[in-house]
């Protein structure tokens, strides 16, 4: 946990407002749930809710489903940083923050393809191998809920690969 040095009243009525410079640095935007959390020695801990953490299990077993049928590496997000995977890259890339620019691309609402030299926007942290990723979001009621992306060794995705990955991302906005 890091001290950000900023200190808080609660008001009378409970309340304790984030800093604008914090709410923009984690991505918390007005209305955006959070989860509340104790530990025995007395810390509060306040954590961004995940719809698709919520559904980790089913995501694990798609991006397993999704990896058997293709071969490629197959990773799911949420909108913060990378929940379930399955392939060679999941281990790799398992709980890292993705970057700002990543998430960003997720806005065009639409499948975006990025080549080797542009997986430097997905995290902090790039495979050694040249890949192609081709990410499509997780869209449900216009809002944004994270992303699917597929790892590739090649240089291009199969028709059949982006419709496996269109049609995952339609199921998981379905079961949220």
């Amino acid at each position: 946990m890091k001290a950000t040095g900023i200190v808080r009243r609660i008001d009378e009525l409970g309340r304790v407002v984030i800093p604008k410079e914090i709410r923009r640095t984690m991505r918390i935007k007005e209305g955006e749930e959070l989860e509340i959390f104790t530990t025995d020695d007395g810390e509060l801990i306040l954590k961004k809710y995940s719809s698709i953490g919520v559904l980790s299990e089913l995501a694990k077993e798609y991006c397993k489903l999704l990896y058997s049928s293709t071969g490629n590496s197959v990773l799911m997000t949420d909108n913060d940083c990378v929940i379930e995977g399955a392939g060679k890259l999941a281990n790799f890339y398992s709980g890292k923050k993705i970057t700002n620019s990543f998430f960003k691309s997720l806005n065009e609402r639409k499948l975006v393809i990025f080549g080797e030299n542009e997986l430097s926007s997905f995290t902090s942290s790039t495979p050694i191998t040249p890949v192609t990723m081709a990410v499509v979001p997780i869209i449900k009621g216009g809002d944004i809920f994270g992303s699917i992306v597929m790892i590739t060794d090649k240089s291009r995705f199969s028709e059949s690969e982006i419709s496996l990955l269109k049609a995952a991302s339609d199921f998981i906005a379905c079961s949220l």
